[in-house]
């Protein structure tokens, strides 16, 4: 199957969510002039 449009070059496995292993923390990503905080504050 060759289109295209996104390579996947990186696979997590990551299938589900556990709340009970999240925790809220301050991310910034790429060089960007932001960052995720929690409750969007």
């Amino acid at each position: 199957m060759d289109q295209p449009g996104w390579e996947v070059v990186f696979l997590d496995d990551f299938d589900d969510f556990d709340p009970e292993n999240w925790q809220d923390q301050s991310i910034w990503v790429n060089d960007e002039t932001h960052c995720y905080v929690p409750g969007g504050e």
